[in-house]
């Protein structure tokens, strides 16, 4: 953000065109740009469910990997702040009503309330993303954590994968449970860590149970480091 601020007060063009630019490289990284024709169309209804109906023969709803909506929406809000900085209060209250936009086509889509499920599959990933990623309404952030609570408790360990763990631990640590995030990764009796471990595994496994078949050296769960550097920095 700093360096971003930096150059953009800098330049004698205005925050609007520049800001367009910056969320547009990210819309082309994620294949979304060059179809819908720049990030102006951020908050259409067909960015945000694209996302989540992208793949042919899935439910709409079943969180596959894809976060782009939630991802959209905080680099948002981001840039509201950045334009808070450079006191460009037009473009505070633009990006604020853009990132509100947002929320309410997501959960226009995929917020189911009074089911099991609430969002998605009801898997960990399912509740936990768009609760790190502010796409919960501040009214329903209690049962929806409570519904991700209850379903670790359940189940005993952590079921999200690569993609859901770093917001897990995110929404857990907000909550306040960073002991139900020290029990997750130390208890050696149910998939995780510490499991690992117990298995004889020396380094990082694909998958939680470190099972036959799959990669015995794969970064692909280690979000634990960016835990602890967040929490110790």
């Amino acid at each position: 953000i700093v360096t971003t601020v930096a150059v953009l007060s800098q330049q004698p063009a205005d925050v609007a065109i520049e800001r367009q630019r910056i969320v547009h490289q990210g819309h082309v990284r994620r294949g979304l740009g060059p179809r819908l024709g720049g990030c102006r169309h951020c908050t259409r209804r067909d960015v945000v469910v694209q996302g989540f109906e992208s793949r042919r023969g899935r439910r709409a709803g079943e969180f596959h990997g894809n976060r782009a909506p939630g991802e959209v929406r905080h680099e948002t809000v981001v840039l509201g702040k950045i334009a808070g900085v450079l006191g460009r209060s037009g473009d505070v209250q633009d990006y604020a009503a853009k990132a509100q936009i947002i929320r309410d086509a997501f959960n226009r889509e995929f917020f189911r309330p009074g089911t099991r499920e609430l969002y998605g599959t009801g898997s960990q990933t399912s509740l936990a993303l768009p609760l790190a990623l502010g796409l919960v309404e501040p009214a329903h952030r209690q049962e929806v954590l409570a519904a991700l609570l209850r379903d670790i408790g359940t189940r005993g360990h952590s079921s999200a994968g690569a993609i859901g763990t770093r917001y897990l631990f995110r929404v857990l640590t907000d909550a306040g449970q960073a002991d139900l995030i020290h029990w997750l990764i130390t208890n050696p009796d149910r998939p995780g860590y510490a499991y690992q471990l117990r298995q004889g595994n020396t380094s990082l496994a694909e998958s939680w149970t470190g099972q036959t078949g799959a990669s015995q050296n794969h970064f692909f769960l280690g979000q634990i480091i960016e835990w602890f550097k967040a929490q110790s920095a």
